[in-house]
């Protein structure tokens, strides 16, 4: 009787921690939407074809190192790939970012098709949005 109520309370406790943990990434969030909208606006407009992504790349590389990332560039020999690290030991955690544009879908930032410049590229699966996100 006495283990199970050790471990009741061990459960409730741990899920408390869960919750403040929670409660603070989102809080951490909300404090640099305005940064990240205004990231993702600016590769929504750069708009950068796949392998070409050299503003966007630099972008992005600038934004983690000065949250402390540490930047591996030119991943593969691509020139506009890199790896970004934090932290030490595990979990080792992954994550993909996307920041290219695709050809010929050029468009102005509303949900309705308006070209904005005819031929160029643009961002219409939200690659502006994953990659900063990630």
């Amino acid at each position: 009787m006495h283990n199970q109520i050790f471990y009741i309370i061990t459960l409730f406790i741990l899920s408390l921690e869960i919750v403040t943990a929670s409660d603070n990434a989102i809080q951490f969030l909300d404090s640099k939407s305005d940064e990240y909208a205004a990231m993702s606006n600016t590769i929504w407009t750069l708009a950068e074809l796949g392998y070409q992504e050299e503003k966007t790349s630099k972008l992005m590389q600038s934004h983690l190192k000065e949250e402390s990332f540490s930047i591996n560039a030119g991943v593969a020999e691509i020139p506009t790939a890199f790896i970004a690290s934090y932290g030490s030991g595990k979990p080792i955690i992954a994550i993909l970012a996307e920041m290219d544009a695709l050809p010929g879908l050029s468009q102005v930032a509303t949900p309705e098709r308006k070209i904005l410049k005819e031929e160029m590229p643009g961002h219409a699966c939200g690659h502006n949005l994953f990659g900063t996100g990630s």
